[in-house]
Protein backbone atom coordinates (compact mmCIF):
# COMPACT_ATOMS: atom_id res chain seq x y z
CA UNK A 1 0.00 0.00 0.00
CA UNK A 2 2.86 2.13 0.52
CA UNK A 3 4.39 1.67 -2.28
CA UNK A 4 1.23 2.54 -3.98
CA UNK A 5 1.02 5.80 -2.18
CA UNK A 6 5.19 6.83 -3.04
CA UNK A 7 4.06 5.78 -6.57
CA UNK A 8 1.34 8.29 -6.61
CA UNK A 9 2.84 11.02 -5.06
CA UNK A 10 6.00 11.15 -7.28
CA UNK A 11 3.68 11.03 -10.45
CA UNK A 12 0.64 13.20 -9.76
CA UNK A 13 -0.67 12.47 -13.38
CA UNK A 14 -1.18 9.03 -12.85
CA UNK A 15 -3.88 10.09 -9.91
CA UNK A 16 -5.50 13.05 -11.88
CA UNK A 17 -5.72 10.86 -15.13
CA UNK A 18 -7.51 8.06 -13.53
CA UNK A 19 -9.66 10.67 -11.21
CA UNK A 20 -10.67 12.36 -14.80
CA UNK A 21 -10.76 8.68 -16.32
CA UNK A 22 -13.23 7.13 -13.71
CA UNK A 23 -15.20 10.90 -13.83
CA UNK A 24 -15.42 10.37 -17.57
CA UNK A 25 -16.60 6.94 -17.42
CA UNK A 26 -19.30 7.91 -14.82
CA UNK A 27 -20.55 10.62 -16.90
CA UNK A 28 -20.93 8.66 -20.04
CA UNK A 29 -22.78 5.39 -18.43
CA UNK A 30 -25.23 8.16 -16.71
CA UNK A 31 -25.67 9.88 -20.15
CA UNK A 32 -26.51 6.34 -22.44
CA UNK A 33 -29.33 5.58 -19.32
CA UNK A 34 -30.69 8.55 -19.77
CA UNK A 35 -30.76 8.40 -23.88
CA UNK A 36 -31.64 5.13 -23.44
CA UNK A 37 -34.65 5.50 -21.30
CA UNK A 38 -36.05 8.57 -23.47
CA UNK A 39 -35.83 6.49 -26.80
CA UNK A 40 -37.49 3.76 -24.96
CA UNK A 41 -40.50 5.51 -23.22
CA UNK A 42 -44.22 6.03 -24.86
CA UNK A 43 -44.54 9.79 -25.25
CA UNK A 44 -47.85 10.68 -23.56
CA UNK A 45 -49.49 13.94 -24.77
CA UNK A 46 -51.02 15.75 -22.18
CA UNK A 47 -54.78 16.42 -23.14
CA UNK A 48 -56.74 14.53 -25.94
CA UNK A 49 -56.57 17.28 -28.67
CA UNK A 50 -52.52 16.97 -28.95
CA UNK A 51 -53.73 12.99 -30.05
CA UNK A 52 -56.92 13.80 -32.16
CA UNK A 53 -56.33 16.76 -34.23
CA UNK A 54 -53.10 16.01 -35.82
CA UNK A 55 -54.36 12.30 -36.77
CA UNK A 56 -58.09 14.70 -38.61
CA UNK A 57 -55.84 17.21 -39.68
CA UNK A 58 -53.32 14.32 -41.34
CA UNK A 59 -55.80 12.62 -42.64
CA UNK A 60 -58.10 15.70 -44.18
CA UNK A 61 -55.01 16.59 -46.12
CA UNK A 62 -54.49 12.81 -47.51
CA UNK A 63 -57.87 12.06 -47.99
CA UNK A 64 -60.20 15.09 -48.53
CA UNK A 65 -61.18 17.21 -50.86
CA UNK A 66 -60.74 20.85 -51.33
CA UNK A 67 -63.88 23.30 -51.40
CA UNK A 68 -62.73 26.47 -53.37
CA UNK A 69 -64.95 29.24 -52.27
CA UNK A 70 -66.87 27.85 -49.70
CA UNK A 71 -67.36 29.07 -45.98
CA UNK A 72 -69.33 27.10 -43.16
CA UNK A 73 -72.11 29.02 -41.45
CA UNK A 74 -74.15 28.10 -38.50
CA UNK A 75 -77.41 29.21 -39.70
CA UNK A 76 -76.58 32.72 -40.50
CA UNK A 77 -73.86 33.15 -38.73
CA UNK A 78 -70.05 33.14 -40.60
CA UNK A 79 -67.98 30.59 -39.36
CA UNK A 80 -65.06 30.41 -41.63
CA UNK A 81 -63.69 29.09 -44.98
CA UNK A 82 -63.83 25.72 -45.61
CA UNK A 83 -59.98 24.38 -46.40
CA UNK A 84 -60.73 20.52 -46.95
CA UNK A 85 -63.65 18.45 -45.78
CA UNK A 86 -64.44 14.48 -45.85
CA UNK A 87 -67.49 12.76 -45.56
CA UNK A 88 -66.94 9.25 -43.90
CA UNK A 89 -69.40 6.44 -42.49
CA UNK A 90 -69.12 5.76 -38.68
CA UNK A 91 -70.84 3.38 -36.87
CA UNK A 92 -73.93 4.86 -35.22
CA UNK A 93 -73.33 2.71 -31.72
CA UNK A 94 -70.30 4.03 -29.39
CA UNK A 95 -67.18 2.40 -30.05
CA UNK A 96 -64.25 1.75 -27.32
CA UNK A 97 -60.95 3.10 -28.78
CA UNK A 98 -59.20 0.82 -26.69
CA UNK A 99 -56.92 -0.94 -29.32
CA UNK A 100 -56.81 -4.59 -27.28
CA UNK A 101 -60.70 -4.80 -27.84
CA UNK A 102 -61.25 -6.56 -30.95
CA UNK A 103 -62.81 -4.30 -33.23
CA UNK A 104 -63.66 -6.57 -35.36
CA UNK A 105 -66.27 -8.50 -33.37
CA UNK A 106 -67.92 -5.25 -32.41
CA UNK A 107 -68.31 -4.07 -36.18
CA UNK A 108 -69.45 -7.75 -37.65
CA UNK A 109 -72.86 -7.92 -36.60
CA UNK A 110 -73.65 -4.16 -37.88
CA UNK A 111 -75.49 -3.72 -41.23
CA UNK A 112 -75.73 -1.04 -43.52
CA UNK A 113 -78.56 0.88 -41.46
CA UNK A 114 -76.33 1.07 -38.54
CA UNK A 115 -73.76 3.40 -39.94
CA UNK A 116 -73.96 7.17 -39.73
CA UNK A 117 -72.90 9.62 -42.72
CA UNK A 118 -70.34 12.21 -40.77
CA UNK A 119 -68.33 14.77 -42.30
CA UNK A 120 -65.35 16.17 -41.02
CA UNK A 121 -64.54 19.64 -42.23
CA UNK A 122 -61.14 21.90 -41.69
CA UNK A 123 -61.90 25.62 -40.99
CA UNK A 124 -59.99 28.54 -41.34
CA UNK A 125 -60.93 32.17 -40.61
CA UNK A 126 -62.60 34.23 -43.68
CA UNK A 127 -60.41 37.22 -43.48
CA UNK A 128 -57.80 37.37 -46.46
CA UNK A 129 -55.17 39.10 -44.07
CA UNK A 130 -55.52 36.46 -41.16
CA UNK A 131 -54.95 33.91 -43.66
CA UNK A 132 -51.67 35.48 -45.38
CA UNK A 133 -50.66 35.72 -41.45
CA UNK A 134 -51.09 32.13 -40.92
CA UNK A 135 -48.89 31.61 -44.15
CA UNK A 136 -46.32 34.03 -42.77
CA UNK A 137 -46.26 32.29 -39.74
CA UNK A 138 -45.86 28.51 -40.92
CA UNK A 139 -43.06 29.52 -43.20
CA UNK A 140 -41.01 32.04 -40.17
CA UNK A 141 -41.70 29.11 -37.30
CA UNK A 142 -41.85 25.74 -39.19
CA UNK A 143 -44.04 24.42 -36.53
CA UNK A 144 -44.85 21.25 -35.69
CA UNK A 145 -48.17 19.01 -36.88
CA UNK A 146 -49.44 19.14 -32.94
CA UNK A 147 -48.81 23.18 -33.64
CA UNK A 148 -50.53 23.32 -36.83
CA UNK A 149 -53.55 21.49 -35.72
CA UNK A 150 -54.13 24.27 -32.86
CA UNK A 151 -54.39 26.65 -36.08
CA UNK A 152 -57.13 25.48 -37.66
CA UNK A 153 -61.15 24.68 -36.67
CA UNK A 154 -62.39 21.33 -36.97
CA UNK A 155 -66.04 20.48 -36.91
CA UNK A 156 -67.17 17.04 -37.22
CA UNK A 157 -71.18 17.02 -37.74
CA UNK A 158 -73.49 14.26 -39.29
CA UNK A 159 -74.12 15.02 -42.92
CA UNK A 160 -77.96 15.31 -42.71
CA UNK A 161 -77.06 18.23 -40.03
CA UNK A 162 -76.08 20.48 -42.83
CA UNK A 163 -79.23 22.11 -44.64
CA UNK A 164 -80.18 21.51 -47.86
CA UNK A 165 -79.59 24.82 -49.24
CA UNK A 166 -78.53 25.95 -52.57
CA UNK A 167 -74.92 27.18 -53.32
CA UNK A 168 -71.78 26.48 -52.05
CA UNK A 169 -71.80 27.22 -48.90
CA UNK A 170 -72.02 24.47 -46.12
CA UNK A 171 -74.78 25.47 -43.44
CA UNK A 172 -75.28 23.82 -40.20
CA UNK A 173 -78.99 23.81 -38.52
CA UNK A 174 -78.73 25.98 -35.56
CA UNK A 175 -80.53 23.85 -33.64
CA UNK A 176 -78.08 20.99 -33.48
CA UNK A 177 -76.34 20.44 -30.15
CA UNK A 178 -72.60 20.48 -30.03
CA UNK A 179 -69.92 20.48 -27.54
CA UNK A 180 -66.18 20.93 -27.48
CA UNK A 181 -64.98 17.67 -27.57
CA UNK A 182 -60.51 17.00 -27.94
CA UNK A 183 -60.62 20.65 -29.04
CA UNK A 184 -62.86 20.38 -31.73
CA UNK A 185 -66.98 21.13 -32.41
CA UNK A 186 -68.34 17.88 -32.53
CA UNK A 187 -72.29 17.14 -32.85
CA UNK A 188 -73.35 15.01 -29.92
CA UNK A 189 -74.05 11.82 -31.64
CA UNK A 190 -72.13 8.18 -30.87
CA UNK A 191 -71.33 8.40 -34.63
CA UNK A 192 -69.48 11.86 -34.76
CA UNK A 193 -67.16 10.67 -31.55
CA UNK A 194 -66.78 7.78 -32.84
CA UNK A 195 -64.49 9.94 -35.43
CA UNK A 196 -62.35 11.21 -32.33
CA UNK A 197 -62.52 7.28 -30.69
CA UNK A 198 -60.79 5.84 -34.15
CA UNK A 199 -58.39 8.54 -33.82
CA UNK A 200 -57.16 7.84 -30.26
CA UNK A 201 -57.44 4.19 -31.05
CA UNK A 202 -54.91 4.48 -34.36
CA UNK A 203 -52.34 6.82 -32.17
CA UNK A 204 -52.34 4.07 -29.38
CA UNK A 205 -51.85 1.26 -31.54
CA UNK A 206 -48.92 2.44 -33.54
CA UNK A 207 -47.31 3.29 -30.38
CA UNK A 208 -47.95 -0.36 -28.61
CA UNK A 209 -46.50 -1.67 -32.34
CA UNK A 210 -43.03 0.61 -32.50
CA UNK A 211 -42.67 -0.03 -28.23
CA UNK A 212 -42.58 -4.09 -29.06
CA UNK A 213 -39.57 -4.67 -31.04
CA UNK A 214 -37.57 -2.96 -28.59
CA UNK A 215 -38.64 -4.32 -25.73
CA UNK A 216 -36.06 -7.33 -25.72
CA UNK A 217 -33.97 -4.06 -26.25
CA UNK A 218 -34.79 -2.54 -23.25
CA UNK A 219 -34.19 -5.43 -20.80
CA UNK A 220 -30.74 -6.58 -22.29
CA UNK A 221 -29.75 -2.59 -21.91
CA UNK A 222 -30.54 -2.04 -18.64
CA UNK A 223 -30.16 -5.59 -17.02
CA UNK A 224 -26.89 -7.52 -18.43
CA UNK A 225 -25.24 -8.33 -15.35
CA UNK A 226 -28.93 -10.01 -14.73
CA UNK A 227 -28.41 -11.45 -17.99
CA UNK A 228 -24.91 -12.92 -17.19
CA UNK A 229 -25.74 -14.27 -14.04
CA UNK A 230 -28.82 -16.06 -15.33
CA UNK A 231 -26.07 -17.75 -17.93
CA UNK A 232 -23.89 -18.98 -15.27
CA UNK A 233 -26.67 -20.38 -13.43
CA UNK A 234 -27.54 -21.89 -16.35
CA UNK A 235 -23.97 -23.56 -16.81
CA UNK A 236 -23.93 -24.83 -12.82
CA UNK A 237 -27.21 -26.79 -13.08
CA UNK A 238 -25.43 -28.32 -16.05
CA UNK A 239 -22.23 -29.18 -14.44
CA UNK A 240 -24.28 -30.02 -11.22
CA UNK A 241 -26.60 -32.76 -13.60
CA UNK A 242 -23.31 -33.77 -15.54
CA UNK A 243 -21.93 -34.55 -12.31
CA UNK A 244 -24.71 -36.16 -10.84
CA UNK A 245 -25.57 -38.61 -13.77
CA UNK A 246 -28.80 -37.18 -14.14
Amino acid sequence: MSDISVILAENPIILWGGLILGLLIFLTTRYLEQMGEEEYSTPRPSTLDAIVKPRIKEHLDMRGRTAPDTSLKIGRELVGDVDRYVDTKMPSILMNPNPRKDKESELEDLDEDDFTDVRVLKVSSSGIFDKVLDEVLVALTNPSEEEQANNWKFYIFKKDSFLDVPGNDMILDPDVLSYNYAGMEVEIDDATRNVVNAAVSTEVSEKVLAAMPNYTEKVDYLFPIHSQKMTGIEKEGEHLRDNDGF
